[in-house]
């Protein structure tokens, strides 16, 4: 495959699951109580995505049944405090294509839990069109053991003025994890987590 039908195949997997998402994240208040079953029925439609959809990984693979995840927690939700930069910055996340402007960095939200504090800048891709979804590309501690070592990607929900759900039960690998033809978006430095998140997407068996 060559570079240019990967990269239509890139947006259109990040499509397939921020379009999951985003329906489910819509549909679920902010003060509603943690619900497994959202985060079980995001995974089943994604799972679905990738086996019957042109051009996903797992197109009308009969061996593909699922992907591995940890078992849906709580202690992986955080409502974070969101900050916005005055003026979102030009990123290029995008190795393949040097200087292109893919994304804009927008803020950053801060992390805590008991001692633990971090912090995570949040991105708007260049194609999306909605004003409140925004993307966390983010590496942690259990990167390389149980979770792709390339890091995970998040997608959440922003409105300025609020405080923003960041739950990680969603977060999910880029499809270069599981097909190395694909091309995926790069994991910045300043977002590294300094422990590990045990929830989301674990790492997929083979390529």
């Amino acid at each position: 495959m060559n570079i240019k039908t990967s990269l239509v195949f890139l947006f259109a997997g990040v499509a397939i699951v921020v379009g999951i998402f985003f329906s489910i994240m819509m549909l679920t208040p902010e003060t509603e109580p943690f619900d497994p079953r959202n985060i079980l029925k995001f995974r089943e439609l994604k799972n679905q995505s990738l086996s019957q959809r042109v051009g996903a990984p797992f197109y009308l693979d009969s061996a593909f049944d699922s992907l591995h995840y940890y078992p849906p927690t709580e202690k992986e939700r955080y409502r974070a405090e969101v900050f916005w930069l005055p003026s979102p910055e030009e990123a290029d996340l995008m190795p393949d294509r040097p200087g292109y402007t893919s994304h804009l960095k927008s803020g950053f939200v801060v992390l805590e839990k008991e001692t633990w504090r971090d912090s995570l800048y949040f991105y708007k891709n260049s194609d999306e069109n909605s004003d409140s979804l925004y993307f966390i590309p983010f590496a942690d501690l259990s990167n390389g053991r149980e979770t792709y070592g390339g890091g995970r990607y998040l997608d959440v929900v922003l409105k300025k003025g609020k405080t923003a759900i960041l739950d990680f039960n969603f977060a999910y690998n880029p499809w270069c994890a599981y097909k190395e033809h694909f091309i995926c978006a790069k994991i910045p430095a300043e977002n590294h987590l300094s422990k590990a998140v045990e929830a989301g997407e674990k790492t997929y068996p083979s390529k």
